[in-house]
């Protein structure tokens, strides 16, 4: 009997972390239910990079300390838990402002936001960002959470990608499909598209075995060799170092 590998995407990005912070050492902010201004530092998650807290909720909003320029987050590491019911998933929110009244700019989980980069827009006078992080499962104990650097730059306007399985043909609204293991799925971003003065110069497929491709461009394929259920992510960058947020 063969097995299959059931497979999701979800077009909205694992180092791990390997040791807790001192959220008291200066720089290290630990995600709470606050406001502060910086252009300097890591957040963390509420474990300080390791197992966080479960059945917490915080907002946090990061602010700018130099007048003009926008909050910028680097991952390095972003592992949050997920369940097969959405609802029971943790979830990393980001808001282009200084609250959550602010455009989304995406709702993440498991390793979505891993090496990537999330940004304030050029329509967000504030520079702030807010982030919301929403532990909605049982008591987490195998994924170790996040870590972002904080640094401030001149707000650019990001490209857009659009991105969708091209064979097999997908399945209903998710765009899931059903594989044997060992076979190969193609993507296809043809249609991101960068603002207008700038060009797209790269592509960033992540997809949740552990592998990123970022040279392969607008079309990609991957073969799924263990059994599971997969999230594949397409970043778009352009040439002013401009990521997509869709």
């Amino acid at each position: 009997m063969n097995k299959f590998l059931s497979f999701i995407v979800l077009f909205l990005f694992s180092t791990i972390v390997s040791a807790q912070q001192d959220c008291g050492v200066p720089g290290n902010y630990c995600i709470s239910t606050t406001t502060i201004s910086t252009c300097t530092g890591s957040l963390f998650d509420s474990g300080g990079g390791g197992p966080y807290t479960d059945d917490t909720n915080y907002t946090m909003t990061i602010c700018p300390d130099t007048p003009g320029d926008v909050i910028q987050l680097d991952f390095s590491a972003f592992a949050l838990q997920t369940s097969p019911n959405g609802n029971n998933s943790d979830y990393f929110t980001i808001f282009d402002g200084p609250n959550t009244s602010a455009a989304q700019l995406g709702s993440y989980t498991g390793s979505t936001l891993q090496g990537l980069q999330v940004t304030g827009t050029v329509n967000n006078p504030s520079g702030c960002l807010t982030v919301v992080f929403s532990d909605n499962g049982n008591a987490n104990t195998t994924s170790p959470g996040f870590e972002a650097a904080i640094s401030c730059t001149t707000p650019c306007a990001p490209p857009t990608q659009n991105s969708v399985i091209s064979n097999p043909a997908p399945v209903g609204p998710d765009q899931s499909v059903a594989i044997c293991i060992g076979d190969a799925i193609d993507f296809s971003g043809v249609g991101s598209f960068a603002e207008p003065g700038f060009t797209l110069s790269q592509y960033f497929w992540t997809v949740d075995d552990g592998s990123i491709d970022s040279l392969s461009g607008q079309l990609t394929s991957h073969t799924f060799n263990e059994p599971g259920e997969y999230v594949v992510t397409l970043t778009v960058e352009d040439n002013n170092g401009c990521q997509s947020l869709n």
